[in-house]
């Protein structure tokens, strides 16, 4: 039993103490640097009685001056062309560095990537899911202010589902060429970026329309909504 405690008494204090030593400091040249500064004797300001000047040195170099707050900021013209370009599929850092090349370097440009991407990030955290109420807001205020403006749209668990628009033009382009028309399912999308119908190696648009689901009931509502913008079916319709 004896043996026992003393033996538990010694696991308890190790027979060594490990010492841990410290890693010395290493002297800049400027580590000799001096200002003495003391207190006035009427306690109400501070005196710099002793300064080595030739320690003295710059913050910050001019080169760098670009990258202070100050200067680093994003302007609205190229916060335009970055969310412009986000519709192309040209991402915020391809756009940086096709503004460096334009501008011959790095150096020349007001902000760093890292301002783009974060002025992207904060712009689709802005919009987050309201993108198509955000939509619907745009036509319905077009609707408002012009007369001949139509638009449709269906939603379903205040989901947007279909909607088709067309405006003044659009109208006027079916009433004088509308006796055949092309359903465009991949309009500017494909691998051509052509469209499928043209009129004398041109085309004009009769209505625009998008549709979350290419099923029958979609391509019928969007063709009801057609006819009750324009009041009377085409003679000849065409799909890819």
């Amino acid at each position: 039993m004896c043996k026992n405690i003393q033996r538990k008494q010694n696991s308890m204090n190790p027979p060594y103490e490990h010492k841990i030593g410290r890693n010395p400091k290493t002297v800049t040249p400027c580590g000799s640097a001096l200002a003495g500064i003391h207190l006035t004797k009427d306690n109400k300001q501070y005196k710099i009685y002793h300064f080595v000047d030739r320690h003295n040195h710059s913050l910050l170099n001019s080169a760098d001056k670009r990258l202070l707050r100050i200067n680093c900021q994003l302007k609205y013209m190229n916060y335009v062309k970055m969310i412009r370009g986000s519709s192309a599929n040209i991402g915020p850092s391809t756009l940086y560095k096709m503004k460096a090349y334009l501008k011959s370097g790095y150096q020349y440009i007001e902000a760093t990537i890292f301002d783009y991407q974060n002025a992207r990030q904060d712009d689709v955290s802005f919009v987050g899911n309201k993108d198509a109420k955000m939509f619907v807001n745009l036509v319905e205020k077009c609707r408002l202010f012009v007369s001949e403006y139509f638009v449709e749209y269906k939603h379903v668990n205040r989901e947007l589902q279909c909607i088709f628009w067309a405006d003044e033009v659009c109208r006027l382009n079916y009433k004088k060429i509308g006796d055949s028309i092309s359903i465009d399912g991949t309009f500017l999308t494909n691998m051509y970026a052509m469209v499928f119908f043209p009129n004398h190696k041109k085309f004009v648009n009769v209505g625009s329309a998008l549709i979350c689901y290419v099923k029958t009931p979609t391509y019928d509502w969007v063709l009801m909504a057609f006819l009750k913008c324009h009041g009377k079916q085409p003679l000849f319709v065409m799909k890819d």
